[in-house]
């Protein structure tokens, strides 16, 4: 099968590309020039991603199967994206977001209509351009998810298939967000003493192995139609029992410290708004996906922190 990735892969998209090479499937990455390409077996290409007229002829010499589209951050992206791939490939797969979910904007300090246990794909969404002050967002301020799923899902009639996949917080090699580095970084200084203020916030994260391994999945699907699925690992822990597992695996004989403040890098160890917990069920009984056990989960993110530390 022929894939073509949309987007500067350095991360997610780079283990999905991985992915899809051990799978036997010939690649292409079509990318904006911006970053070098990872050594991988794949053929990285520079592209007018912003141009659906050039995209579009790129796309139709390729003859791809499958288009997965990790570029689109915003509506207009979204168009340019959709417009050139629209008769031209017949699957699509859009790599969307859990903050496209009202309970993730309640933790923006948007309303919530009710706070769930488990949010299900049918939850209902967040407002408009959720991170517009609140914080900057690596997508710009015209970033939402919500409204690059729009443009897709009222294409859908175009495209044989089309698969959204809303990611949670994403960890693991390359991971340029250094995700949990908040606590590795502590150990590694030879901090044992951890202060938190209860620690039981708990959020949806997933393996980014395993979730490149739930897109190629998703690409190989020749169900026809619309559908949309969360991602995510099996189990959410709590954020304290994060910290625990990681100091097991790092051998580190660590305590907790109650306290009435917390550094502002240990956040997550304080109350917050409410939990985050995406249920993902309907993605790990469609897909064969098998998850990779926790100890060597760790292992590869804390070897990437360390690695990636700016000394």
């Amino acid at each position: 099968m022929k894939i073509a990735f949309l987007g500067d892969s350095r991360f997610i998209g780079v283990s999905a590309a991985e992915a899809a090479v051990r799978a036997g499937h010939q690649v292409t990455v079509l990318h904006s020039g911006k970053y070098p390409p990872p050594e991988i077996d794949a053929d990285y290409r520079v592209a007018a991603l912003g141009d659906p007229v050039a995209l579009r002829a790129v796309l139709s010499a390729l003859d791809a199967d499958v288009v997965i589209d990790s570029f689109a951050m915003t509506r207009l992206g979204a168009e340019r994206a959709c417009s050139a791939a629209a008769g031209v490939v017949g699957r699509v797969i859009v790599l969307s977001s859990q903050d496209v979910y009202a309970q993730f904007g309640h933790l923006l300090g948007h309303p919530v209509p009710r706070i769930e246990a488990s949010v299900h794909e049918s939850a209902a969404l967040t407002v408009p351009f959720p991170f517009r002050g609140v914080g900057a967002h690596a997508g710009g301020k015209d970033y939402d998810k919500k409204l690059v799923e729009d443009v897709y899902t009222a294409a859908a009639g175009e495209f044989d298939s089309v698969r959204v996949l809303r990611l949670p917080a994403v960890y693991g090699h390359r991971d340029t967000k250094r995700r949990f580095a908040w606590i590795v970084d502590r150990f590694d200084s030879g901090e044992t003493k951890v202060p938190r203020q209860g620690g039981t916030w708990r959020w949806t994260h997933g393996y980014v192995c395993d979730m490149a391994a739930f897109i190629i999945a998703a690409a190989e699907d020749s169900q026809a139609g619309l559908a949309i699925y969360n991602l995510g690992d099996r189990e959410t822990p709590s954020m304290s029992e994060w910290v625990e597992r990681i100091a097991a695996r790092m051998q580190i004989e660590m305590h907790w410290q109650e306290v009435a403040g917390l550094p502002e890098d240990l956040h997550y160890l304080g109350p917050m708004a409410c939990d985050f917990v995406a249920n993902s069920e309907r993605a790990w009984q469609r897909y064969a996906v098998e998850d990779t056990p926790w100890d060597a989960r760790l292992d590869d993110m804390i070897a990437w922190l360390r690695t990636s530390r700016d000394d």
